[in-house]
């Protein structure tokens, strides 16, 4: 037996429930359309701040070396060029006046760079 009083109150109360979800759906997906839109713009950003950002190619050609330092850094790669990496660089820049070990790696690397290129 079917009742349609009944049956249509009870579908119009469901009617309005469903008006509800349909709404908070809506919203919920508004929000991650935002939220995903926001993200994108954060990714976008990113990469351009990558894009404008110096290479440490760029940073060591901004480096000043003067003459004496290059002679220094010569010599003394030369006397502790069989080292390993870390003890070498550390010892080098102690006998480059102004240089830190840092400095005296990048510089190296750079010639290498440069060498490689010629």
């Amino acid at each position: 037996m079917v009742v349609i009083g009944g049956g249509a109150g009870g579908a119009g109360g469901g009617g309005g429930r469903l008006s509800m979800e349909e709404k908070r759906r809506l919203q919920i997906e508004d929000q991650r359309r935002k939220a995903a839109a926001v993200e994108q713009q954060s990714i976008l950003s990113q990469q351009r701040a990558n894009a404008n950002a110096p290479t440490w190619i760029d940073n060591e050609l901004m480096e000043v070396w003067t003459p004496k330092q290059e002679k220094q850094f010569d010599n003394t790669l030369v006397m502790y060029g069989g080292m390993g990496a870390k003890a070498r660089y550390k010892l080098i820049s102690e006998n480059v006046d102004g240089k830190t070990r840092q400095e005296c790696l990048m510089h190296h690397k750079l010639r290498q760079v440069i060498a490689k290129e010629q």
